[in-house]
């Protein structure tokens, strides 16, 4: 008779022992193979002498010694072979399959090397950590923070004192509801990022001027990934300046950063990067700024305009709704458009700069700009020039410009349109709007300018920083309430091409020819309104 040989796919032995569970886990964690039980290490059939109690055995240890259940992947046969003399052996053959769910492990050693096994030649090795990582990312196709932990011995102190905090109920079953706890009842890495074994820090730094030249300070923060929140908060509220302005009797304290900005970017940082890198999440701290940098560029289908207008896809979706439950988050999407609010109608911007592998916010200082957070020109005395806020060259400010220079995208969150000074210059559709400024499409999307009372716009000035009753008021006032006076306002009426909001159309031009009254009564008041603030500046 032609002997078997053990191979990658094929192991024996003599009976039915405690290694064949590691042979099994092997298998399911490779290519599947065969465990023949009743063979020795030669290949001779020996055979078995009770083949039903020995399959018995077998199931029992799939069943109860190996997860995932690989029930389904395995069959147990009784089968009768030759062996050297001529005599029929009963031989057990478990026949494995690769599993689906890899990585499959003891389950009284839990994922980890020493119950994770692989094979590796004609024997069963452990695999090593990253290879455990490797097969969670091949074979699950949930998010990394609602896969199985490698590590299962986790402790919580950190967060249950946090959680009790924030007088929020932490018990295993409020664990199993936000997904910290999967259905075999094994942590999940989210779990594992809000214990006290998080292997993910959380590196801040302080340099001097602009550039990464040279340090002042340093500091890496490690835990629960609640606890380096804390932490890093407080670092940056001692990185904070406040300045105080006397006006008068009164004193105005202003942050260096609006402090619900340097919120929201730290969140943002650690909530949505990917942790499937290793690497710190960075905070780095200059003269005229603050980045926040975390590894993973943006979430497949989201794009950077999709970003900035408030849409947002969670990358861990199991650790965001930790985050609302603790009442860190308040819903999805919120984050940048609150960081432009905080810095709406200030000479500085934060900037966004994103790579295939890297997601940077940028927080500008404002007190070194005199911005102190606070609008500019706020000083009555030192009214702002209104002379341009009119103008038909661009009269509704463009979207977010995003800049793309080879895989890297930069956009400018210049806010909601501010215009310049104090006051704001904004396009607000009127409810049931279908038209879009600047250069958009209607319901249609054929870029066509619609018309008809759904598709009326109006221009909203919003005040500027005067007590009412002085002549810059009066005239901004005088302006504004031209601007009111006219129904219907289009691209046409200033001037401008209504298929090309950019584009100045000539004079006399018949689209322009019908409305220049209106056009004259908003460039008179423009006019009065700058002989009134030159005369009283």
């Amino acid at each position: 008779m032609s002997r078997l040989h053990e191979s990658a796919t094929v192991e024996f032995k003599r009976q039915l022992n405690d290694a064949a569970k590691r042979e099994i886990v092997a298998f399911a964690n490779s290519e599947g193979g065969d465990l023949y039980i009743g063979i020795d290490d030669d290949g001779i059939p020996v055979g078995v002498d009770d083949p039903d109690a020995v399959m018995g055995g077998v199931g029992d240890m799939i069943r109860n010694a190996i997860r995932p259940d690989l029930t389904a992947y395995t069959s147990i046969e009784c089968e009768s072979m030759e062996d050297d003399a001529g005599v029929m052996r009963n031989i057990v053959h478990v026949t494995v399959l690769r599993g689906v769910k890899r990585p499959y492990y003891l389950s009284g050693k839990g994922m980890r090397p020493t119950g994770v096994f692989i094979r590796h030649g004609v024997s069963a090795v452990p695999a090593s950590e990253e290879r455990i990582r490797q097969m969670i990312r091949d074979d699950d196709v949930t998010a990394f923070d609602a896969s199985v932990s490698i590590d299962q011995d986790l402790t919580f102190n950190e967060a249950n004192a946090i959680f009790a905090r924030q007088q929020v109920p932490w018990g295993k079953p409020q664990q199993r509801s936000l997904g910290l706890i999967n259905s075999d009842g094994l942590y999940t890495n989210a779990a594992a990022l809000i214990s006290d074994q998080c292997r993910h820090t959380i590196k801040c730094a302080v340099y001097q001027g602009n550039s990464k030249a040279r340090f002042l300070a340093r500091q890496e923060f490690q835990g629960s990934l609640l606890q380096q929140l804390d932490d890093v908060c407080r670092y940056l509220e001692l990185n904070n300046p406040i300045r105080s302005d006397i006006v008068g009797l009164y004193r105005n304290d202003t942050y260096a950063y609006p402090p619900a900005a340097l919120r929201e970017a730290l969140l943002n940082a650690v909530v949505h990067r990917d942790y499937d890198y290793s690497g710190p999440t960075l905070v780095s701290i200059y003269a005229d700024r603050i980045d926040f940098v975390s590894l993973g560029g943006l979430v497949k289908g989201i794009t950077l305009t999709d970003l900035t207008n408030g849409i947002s896809q969670p990358r861990n979706t199991v650790l965001a709704n930790t985050f609302y439950r603790l009442d860190l988050m308040e819903s999805y999407g919120s984050g940048i458009p609150k960081i432009m609010e905080e810095y709406a109608g200030n000479s500085e911007s934060p900037i966004i700069r994103i790579t295939p592998s890297a997601f940077t916010l940028s927080l500008p200082r404002l007190d070194g700009t005199g911005d102190g957070g606070n609008p500019i020109h706020a000083n009555p005395t030192d009214g702002p020039d209104i002379s341009d806020w009119f103008t038909a060259s661009n009269p509704f400010p463009s979207g977010h410009a995003i800049q793309e220079k080879g895989n890297v995208q930069i956009a400018v969150l210049n806010g909601y349109p501010t215009g310049k000074g104090v006051g704001t210059l904004a396009l607000e559709p009127t409810a049931h709007a279908t038209s879009h400024i600047d250069g958009g499409t209607g319901t249609g999307g054929t870029g066509r300018q619609h018309t008809g009372a759904s598709d009326t716009q109006r221009l909203h000035v919003h005040p500027i920083a005067a007590p009412i009753g002085t002549p810059e008021c009066n005239a901004f006032n005088a302006a504004n309430e031209c601007i009111q006076s006219i129904q219907h306002i289009g691209g046409a009426h200033l001037g401008v091409d209504p298929k090309h909001p950019r584009r100045h159309l000539p004079a006399g031009n018949p689209a322009t020819s019908g409305n220049q009254q209106e056009s004259s009564g908003i460039r008179t008041a423009q006019t009065r309104a700058r002989r009134q603030h030159h005369a009283h500046g």
